[in-house]
């Protein structure tokens, strides 16, 4: 990680919907690096500034990533949607580069004030996640078994009271849920949000560190992500 993590004070706090913990000032730059010895390269995780608007533009308008997100739409929609991001206390946008070179768009929240927070049974420091990968060429399982244990294991941590970390797919994306239960999670319940029908997938610390799943062994029966 950019620099030591402390953990920030507790202090309750009420939004207006949900009591939680207040959340600490959000990172800049860098927050994560790891070398990855299957693709001989180094991936690292940065906080998004409106610099990435153009490449998250260009992801969130390919068929693929809005068959999911349904986010397609101008540049000034999407930079609006990131203004968004930038302003929300819960949530902090990630974009995943490899070798320095952009591939992947991301968000990292607090579950307990998430909608997804009363479906999953979010604890305070519970974390969730949200995924684009936009590049076609950064597709597959060895990019797969790189950017997914490296943003679980920041979640980690970046807070040692943080104990699961929580995801909710479309229920119809099965390839998606089937990767996760293969590195990992266990399918909780499927639930209807305002948006979607979801599969609320969980991982807990206890079984992320103990089993070493942020360097994930060989795999051959692993599926494409």
């Amino acid at each position: 990680m950019a620099s030591p993590s402390v953990t920030f004070p507790r202090r309750d706090h009420f939004d207006g919907r949900t009591e939680h913990p207040l959340r600490p000032p959000k990172p800049a730059g860098c927050v994560y690096a790891r070398f990855i010895p299957w693709l001989s390269g180094t991936l690292s995780l940065h906080v998004a500034t409106l610099n990435d608007l153009p490449d998250i533009h260009r992801w969130m308008n390919n068929p693929r990533v809005n068959e999911f997100w349904n986010e397609a739409g101008s540049k000034a929609a999407h930079g609006r949607y990131l203004e968004r991001m930038f302003a929300d206390p819960h949530t902090i946008p990630l974009i995943g580069r490899f070798n320095a070179r952009a591939f992947s768009y991301f968000e990292i929240y607090w579950a307990k004030e998430d909608v997804i927070g009363p479906f999953s049974g979010a604890g305070d420091y519970d974390r969730g996640c949200h995924v684009i990968v936009g590049e076609e060429s950064c597709r597959g399982k060895p990019w797969f078994t790189a950017w997914l244990p490296s943003l679980l294991h920041l979640m980690f941590l970046d807070d040692p009271r943080t104990e699961r970390i929580v995801q909710e797919p479309s229920a119809a994306h099965h390839r998606q849920l089937g990767n996760l239960q293969r590195s990992g999670f266990s399918h909780i319940r499927t639930v209807d949000l305002p948006t979607k029908r979801a599969a609320i997938m969980s991982i807990s610390r206890q079984r992320f560190f103990p089993n070493r799943l942020w360097h994930p062994a060989a795999d051959p029966d692993r599926s494409n992500s």
